[in-house]
């Protein structure tokens, strides 16, 4: 059987989430983004949606804007010496140094 390959994607998801899980575990990062990004992943993991997938493209559109619109104010609200600091880390522990 062949070996699946990773898209571009699936590395760079993989690598923000190990970012931000290392971001969330420092000091400077204030409380208010830590909670705010432990929503949003908890929200994209948890079964249930604010609006149901069966409901076609609606159910799919919260998906699509509160996601990307959470992690963004995430990384906005995280001080950048903080996000640094965190892809270093994320890095080393990847190996893409």
């Amino acid at each position: 059987m062949a070996a699946r390959r990773r898209v571009p994607w699936q590395r760079a998801a993989r690598f923000d989430v190990r970012m931000l899980a290392a971001a969330i575990r420092d000091r400077r990062t204030p409380w208010r983004a830590k909670l705010l990004t432990v929503g949003v992943i908890a929200y994209a993991l948890w079964p249930f949606d604010l609006i149901p997938d069966f409901a076609l493209v609606v159910g799919w559109i919260d998906d699509l804007i509160i996601l990307p619109a959470g992690l963004w104010l995430a990384y906005r609200m995280i001080p950048d010496a903080v996000i640094e600091d965190a892809r270093r880390a994320s890095a080393e522990r990847s190996g893409n140094l």
